[in-house]
């Protein structure tokens, strides 16, 4: 079983019919290497195949990264801006019924196999089919799906389609949640599936030895097991929910945090800036309030302070609405001390 093309029509971040001819191998080229950047559709194109061999399924649905999983008809329309769906979001908005489909075509014991599975999506309904054409006969639906599980068995289709990035998820599951993974990567599920065959039968089989009140009580504690089943499973995804919730909360608190330091050091600085414009001010303005502080006399204004108001008039202007103390304790306007040095016979300042 030797893949040779892929084709994706409108699924993932694939627009449109996108073909991906492979090749056939030749000696010494038998490896087909696809590359691009991250979020350009690596892991899109494998979950293509993994779509086309088993559907929506499970672990196609953990894939999508949101507070909880989402179910087959939500991963295949969409939860708004949370999920997308399986639709390119360009040929949805372009057409309010679209088709998207995976194609693969190989070779095997010399008869050519085209398989594709398609979704046909409208106003939030959508039908999937699957079909297989090879040169012998045509399959659909279960049929076909028969058809690929004989080529490639469920179990095995997480094997040969490795994602890397579950790498991370093998290193972080519990020693349970680790055992089933590496028998479902390793193919060996079925050996459970017949041991369970086993037991079934083995249960059935002493079922018949037992009396009729013996049955009825042994149905009846059945069908008690049965519900509590049940309710694990259920209260095993909520668990499962919910600590991916808390794991988001958590990755939220983190946002949060660092926004508030970023915050707090840009109010920090922002203060220390402004106390310092605040120092200089107040320097500045004590500097200024010193520079016009006038010595006066009982007899009047020194030669000194004479001289320079004289020298500089504009600084008369100046400091025409200040006051300046006497040393005996009394204020005069200065105006009245720079009128009466102006005038030779003007009014002298009086002590009081």
């Amino acid at each position: 079983m030797i893949f040779e093309r892929i084709r994706l029509t409108n699924l993932f971040s694939y627009y449109g019919d996108q073909e991906i001819n492979l090749g056939t191998p030749e000696t010494g080229r038998n490896v087909c290497l696809i590359m691009g950047r991250n979020g350009f559709g690596k892991t899109r194109l494998l979950n293509s195949l993994k779509l086309l061999f088993t559907g929506v399924n499970e672990p196609l649905r953990r894939t999508v990264q949101r507070a909880r999983m989402p179910s087959v008809n939500q991963y295949v329309v969409g939860t708004g801006n949370d999920w997308w769906g399986i639709v390119n979001r360009q040929a949805r908005n372009e057409d309010n019924e679209t088709r998207c489909a995976v194609e693969l075509e190989w070779t095997e014991a010399s008869s050519r196999v085209i398989a594709e599975r398609a979704w046909r999506i409208k106003d939030g309904d959508w039908e999937e089919s699957l079909t297989i054409a090879t040169d012998m006969d045509d399959f659909k639906d279960d049929e076909a799906q028969e058809f690929l599980n004989r080529r490639l068995p469920p179990d095995y289709v997480y094997f040969f389609l490795f994602d890397g990035e579950q790498i991370q998820e093998l290193a972080e599951a519990n020693r349970e949640v680790q055992q089933r993974q590496m028998e479902r990567l390793l193919g060996i599920g079925a050996i459970d599936d017949l041991r369970n065959s086993l037991t079934s039968a083995i249960s059935h089989w002493k079922r018949k030895d037992l009396n009729p009140q013996a049955k009825e009580n042994l149905e009846r504690l059945e069908g008690k097991k049965r519900a509590l089943e049940v309710e694990q499973v259920a209260l095993d995804e909520k668990r499962t929910g919910l600590s991916q919730e808390i794991k988001n909360h958590k990755e939220e608190l983190r946002l949060v945090r660092r926004r508030i330091e970023g915050v707090s050091a840009f109010v920090h600085r922002h203060d220390e800036a402004q106390l310092k414009r605040d120092q200089k001010r107040l320097q500045e303005d004590r500097t200024e309030s010193v520079s016009f502080e006038l010595s006066v006399s009982p007899s009047g204004i020194t030669q000194q302070h004479q001289t320079s108001l004289a020298d500089a008039p504009h600084h008369g202007e100046m400091v025409l609405s200040l006051k300046a103390q006497v040393r005996d304790g009394r204020n005069i306007e200065l105006p009245e001390l720079l009128e009466g040095e102006r005038q030779p016979n003007g009014p002298k300042p009086e002590r009081s």
